[in-house]
């Protein structure tokens, strides 16, 4: 008798960590809790989530709207920065974009959200065991109560995470491309920050982390 596999019922990013080995980048610490009432913490960065929604448009297109008189279901991620991406600013305004993204995603239907890329992505891997907290060059958010397996600020009983510590939208700019979607020149959380985002359309965004390797 197969033992059906938990369903992730809530995820949170509680804070961020700059990580600076092996590469300099910040890392989003996502609390998670499953439906048989397990918590887990893991770290990624927006690479990685990034790659996942690349993968995960071109996997369903119906749900990407990319099909012809089908509507898109799956949320739109913040798009990539070419300028000042390791910045504190960009990381303070992601943890409040990625958090929006990951909760409008646990509404996707099933089919989305038991696929094998969306289980591997919240899944634990090895740096979530044994996370380089000691290279953490900076931190937004308070990470002391996140350790490997454990949930602090977001309890299994379902409660929101007390963070809120991310800088909000302070407005929009104009448009960049006038082609589908993400593409978009937005206005930075911070005077000091200049950012350009770019697609998340399969179509029109740049190559994934695993595609640019290759070429």
């Amino acid at each position: 008798m197969s033992t059906q596999a938990p369903v992730l019922s809530l995820a949170k990013i509680a804070s961020a960590e700059q990580w600076t080995k092996p590469t300099k980048r910040w890392m989003f610490v996502i609390e998670l809790v499953w439906s048989n009432n397990t918590a887990t913490v893991i770290y990624r960065d927006y690479d990685a989530f990034f790659d996942f929604q690349c993968n995960l448009l071109d996997k369903f297109p119906t749900e990407a709207g990319s099909v012809k008189g089908t509507t898109r279901s799956i949320p739109y991620l913040p798009g990539k920065v070419l300028f000042n991406a390791n910045s504190k600013a960009v990381a303070e305004k992601r943890v409040e974009e990625l958090n929006e993204y990951i909760e409008k995603l646990l509404k996707l239907p099933s089919a989305l959200l038991d696929d094998t890329l969306t289980r591997q992505f919240f899944a634990q891997q090895a740096h979530d065991q044994t996370p380089a907290q000691g290279a953490a060059a900076a931190v937004i958010g308070d990470t002391g109560s996140s350790s490997p397996g454990s949930v602090g600020a977001l309890s299994v009983s379902g409660s929101r995470s007390s963070l809120d510590t991310a800088v909000p939208r302070t407005g929009s700019g104009s448009r960049l491309f006038s082609r589908k979607r993400d593409s978009k020149l937005s206005a930075a959380s911070a005077p000091a920050v200049e950012e350009v985002e770019m697609t998340d359309n399969p179509l029109t965004r740049p190559a994934t982390t695993a595609e640019a390797v290759e070429n």
